[in-house]
């Protein structure tokens, strides 16, 4: 499920900075849902009205950003208007993961993928802005579908359960001549008791060996009120059902 982050980007939440913490609403705040974010025609116009993270116990939200600024809709009476506002974004992450959808079935004997996967493949293809790494305002990013495609056509994921307190090995293959390499770990996670903090129940950890024998941990945002603004830094994260390490 795909919804809007919300448009209350221009108000403050004490005491976080202008914009903060003011993604609204039950659904958008889900953890198994994806919310957008709002941008404009390039990528240096972040609609200010944009509501950004983090949520209440901490975790990222929006996770994807698009394009809702100006766009050209349906209005009444088999009219046209122009629009502007997070709902204007929503559709064009949705209309990608129903074209994902039908991109599976065609190279799956017409059977559905886990929702699982399309929300992963969208988060990890999309063009970081801004701040370096996931952040609180664009999430993982510009939605990029050339780039999530490419990795749905190439078969460049895998599907897995896991026990508590398993590890799990998986060998990863990088290109020649890549630049920077992403890889995400996503799951679905069960609903937490209510008024518990954090929300995560499921907590599964990503690390990255290379073949130097060094390990890369996911970039990590902080929800800390003073942070929010800063770049995430590697470390451990103990409050999103999402990583990854670039």
């Amino acid at each position: 499920n795909v919804f809007a982050a919300a448009n209350d980007g221009r108000l403050t939440c004490n005491p976080f900075p202008l914009g903060y913490s003011t993604v609204t609403g039950s659904y958008s705040t889900a953890k198994n849902v994806l919310t957008v974010a709002n941008i404009g025609r390039t990528q240096a116009s972040f609609n200010q009205s944009s509501s950004c993270g983090p949520v209440k116990d901490g975790r990222l939200k929006p996770e994807i950003t698009a394009m809702g600024t100006g766009l050209i809709s349906g209005g009444i009476d088999n009219t046209y208007v122009r629009n502007s506002g997070t709902s204007m974004a929503t559709p064009n992450v949705t209309g990608a993961s129903g074209l994902l959808y039908q991109r599976y079935r065609q190279l799956h004997g017409n059977q559905n993928p886990e929702n699982a996967l399309v929300k992963v493949l969208l988060m990890n293809g999309a063009d970081d802005l801004d701040i370096p790494g996931p952040d609180y305002r664009f999430g993982f990013g510009l939605m990029n579908l050339g780039r999530t495609l490419d990795m749905l056509d190439h078969n460049r994921y895998t599907s897995n359960t896991i026990s508590n307190n398993q590890t799990q090995s998986i060998s990863v293959s990088i290109p020649p001549q890549t630049a920077i390499a992403k890889i995400m770990l996503y799951w679905n996670d069960p609903a937490a008791s209510p008024l518990v903090e954090p929300n995560l129940v499921n907590d599964l950890d990503l690390s990255v060996t290379t073949p130097g024998n060094n390990t890369v941990l996911p970039l990590t945002p902080n929800p800390n009120p003073a942070q929010v603004m800063q770049p995430a830094l590697p470390g451990a994260d103990h409050l999103n059902n999402v990583e990854q390490v670039v």
